[in-house]
């Protein structure tokens, strides 16, 4: 799925997303106009252009880390968080230099509710 845009940061939830919808809907101005919504799925990304990280299969293993006083459980709770909702957390090596965290979730549907 290609990106179609930056859109910033800015506070996005469920409800959030009934309240546009209602209100594209009553724009519309056609009274029982049927609106769907339907995300396929939510994408974010965190890049850095740091020194990386040599091993990025092992960083979300509890227990491992890089940092002389880590836990290493950041990230191992981070996955369990976003595969808890049927989502997806990898980290790829960027070149020349860094890191890319990215994260996805299903997307939500009108249909569904």
């Amino acid at each position: 799925m290609a990106p179609v845009g930056n859109v910033g940061l800015f506070p996005f939830n469920e409800a959030a997303l009934r309240r546009l919808a209602r209100k594209m809907g009553n724009d519309a101005g056609t009274p029982g106009r049927l609106l769907q919504v339907a995300l396929e799925e939510v994408l974010v990304e965190v890049r850095d252009h740091g020194s990386g990280v040599e091993d990025v299969d092992r960083i979300f293993e509890p227990f491992f880390t890089t940092k002389e006083n880590g836990m290493g459980m950041g990230l191992a709770i981070c996955r369990s968080i976003v595969e808890a909702h049927d989502g997806h957390l990898r980290a790829t090596k960027n070149e020349p230099c860094g890191t890319t965290l990215t994260f996805t979730l299903p997307g939500y549907s009108s249909e569904s509710q």
